[in-house]
């Protein structure tokens, strides 16, 4: 399979699976989630049942990513967006191609950051959790702050 999505005039984004790979992710039901911070995208990757598909989203410098059951939680540039999926109304998101689509990612809540390189997330329980790596430290999202130190490392220095 190879599919073309045009983002704009002068760029061209072509996607190839090999038919291993089509079987596999059409065998798993499932779909595959990438970023690219420097091309500013996220793509998403599935199986309509008879060949590949490609989906492509713009985002300010997607990093890290995660799921925890029907949420997704993706940071950027400056914020941490939680997407929940919206099965109900996936089928209805292409009008002339209804079904096409059995999820539907919907934001739902965004936490401002800052720019903090937020290179990788996590739900723990109803917590997210993230590396901070421009202050060098685990946070976690904050309603009064840009985000909240969870764990700092050992800034002593190693003795020798």
């Amino acid at each position: 399979m190879t599919q073309t999505i045009e983002t704009n005039p002068s760029a061209q984004i072509t996607c190839s699976v090999s038919p291993d790979f089509h079987a596999w992710l059409a065998q798993s039901g499932g779909s595959l989630v990438l970023s690219t911070y420097q091309a500013g995208k996220v793509a998403l990757i599935g199986s309509d049942g008879n060949q590949a598909t490609l989906l492509m989203r713009q985002f300010d410098k997607p990093l890290g990513m995660a799921i925890q059951g029907n949420r997704l939680a993706l940071a950027t540039r400056h914020w941490i967006g939680i997407f929940a999926n919206a099965p109900l109304l996936a089928r209805d998101y292409l009008e002339d191609e209804p079904g096409k689509y059995d999820g539907l990612f919907l934001p739902r809540t965004s936490y401002y950051t800052g720019d903090l390189h937020t290179h990788d997330v996590v739900f723990q329980g109803n917590d997210l959790l993230f590396v901070n790596t421009r202050f060098s430290c685990l946070a976690r999202p904050s309603h009064d702050y840009n985000f909240e130190p969870v764990w700092r490392p050992n800034r002593e220095s190693p003795s020798t």
